[in-house]
């Protein structure tokens, strides 16, 4: 696994993407109404490079990662070396 940058138009890819979601979750928020916290957009970068993980984190500001393996967790958490919260 490489600690390489994604492409411009990947990374532009992912950051609309995750731009899209989180305009679609906070209408759905407007739309309940009430006083309750946001919810947190957890990505998930299980199989996915770290190169992806690194791109949503600088062109979409995103911190928030769901891994299934504790294995592949470290792996990239080594690799990519940013400031995550990962959901196991």
């Amino acid at each position: 696994m490489s600690a390489a940058s994604a492409s411009s138009s990947r990374a532009a890819e992912l950051r609309e993407n995750i731009e899209s979601i989180r305009a679609d979750v906070r209408k759905a928020v407007e739309q309940r109404g009430g006083s309750a916290p946001e919810p947190t957009l957890v990505l998930v970068s299980k199989l996915k490079p770290p190169s992806d993980i690194r791109a949503a984190y600088e062109a979409a500001d995103h911190r928030h990662f769901g891994e299934n393996y504790v294995d592949e967790l470290e792996e990239k958490a080594a690799l990519v070396r940013l400031r995550l919260s990962v959901t196991l």
